[in-house]
């Protein structure tokens, strides 16, 4: 007779292969989605079939078929080389933080066009969902809710936009890690992750302060950690070239809300202040004028 323990393990094991399964199905819907625009003119069939990725697009945008290894070469400033047409165009400057201009340099540095380089990177970026369904189901209490990813209509339709789900999956792993109470580990994969993009070392504070709770200290270990790994990937490339490393926060740091962030409360919060910065404006001319 089977004990308890035995037949929990052996459910929960399906649950995870199920998951998988599910998660496999989703992303080769999205994978097919976006893999039209690899096959059609951009002449607008890009945003009416939803097809539009800046995998494919920034292969071509930001030059990785001159540059492919970014920052290296960046000047620090977007779309300001001349190609001998007369016409601009970008190469050796991305608008990606560190880690994920790493993998994009290593995968371009691997492929020819940007068919093959789009197909490359939905293969990594493929992997980098499976593993974020594994971490999940780790810590998952009720098992049903691992579906609000593996199945999520967010993965299908963005899995292979860009390049997050690098930052997904190190944030999970992340949180495993801290489930795990392995600080070092925590630290080192947040750190990794904000690496990548920003939003994994936002939640670093919150994990500080359940660990202080539960044990009445800071973890020094945590933060010195995800700094070194912070620190790690991002210092080679301050070294080699400040401009290239500095473009994509400056990049950020300038950039107004378009169409596609019209939604998000930080293109709100964006929009106002610009809204404010010109109506006092207005107000000062006008008081000038008086």
């Amino acid at each position: 007779m089977e004990s308890k323990s035995s037949t929990a393990r052996r459910a929960s094991s399906a649950t995870l292969a199920v998951a998988l399964a599910v998660c496999g199905v989703a992303l080769i819907i999205g994978y097919n989605a976006k893999d039209l625009c690899t096959r059609h003119q951009w002449n607008g069939y890009q945003y009416r079939t939803l097809c539009y990725n800046d995998v494919y697009s920034l292969y071509f945008f930001r030059g990785l078929d001159v540059r492919p290894f970014p920052y290296i070469h960046g000047d620090g400033k977007f779309d300001n080389e001349v190609s001998p047409d007369g016409s601009t165009f970008e190469a050796g400057d991305l608008e990606y933080p560190a880690l994920t201009g790493v993998l994009i340099g290593v995968v371009a540095e691997f492929t020819h066009n940007g068919t093959t380089f789009f197909r490359a990177t939905a293969a990594v970026l493929a992997v980098f969902a499976l593993g974020t369904v594994f971490f999940l189901w780790a810590m998952v209490r009720v098992p049903w809710r691992l579906f609000f990813f593996a199945a999520g209509p967010s993965l299908i339709l963005y899995a292979f936009h860009n390049w997050d789900l690098l930052a997904v999956f190190l944030m999970c792993a992340g949180l495993w890690a801290f489930h795990r109470r392995a600080d070092g580990w925590t630290g080192t994969l947040l750190g990794l992750g904000a690496a990548a993009k920003v939003f994994p070392g936002l939640i670093l504070p919150a994990l500080l302060l359940a660990r202080r709770r539960e044990t009445g200290k800071v973890s020094k270990r945590m933060i010195w950690s995800a700094a070194l790994a912070f620190v790690a990937v991002n210092l080679p490339f301050v070294i080699i070239n400040r401009a290239g490393w500095w473009a994509p926060w400056d990049f950020q740091s300038t950039r107004f809300p378009n169409f596609e962030l019209s939604s998000s409360p930080g293109s709100r919060c964006c929009s106002w202040r610009r809204a404010g910065a010109r109506a006092s404006a207005r107000t000062r001319r006008r008081s000038g004028s008086c």
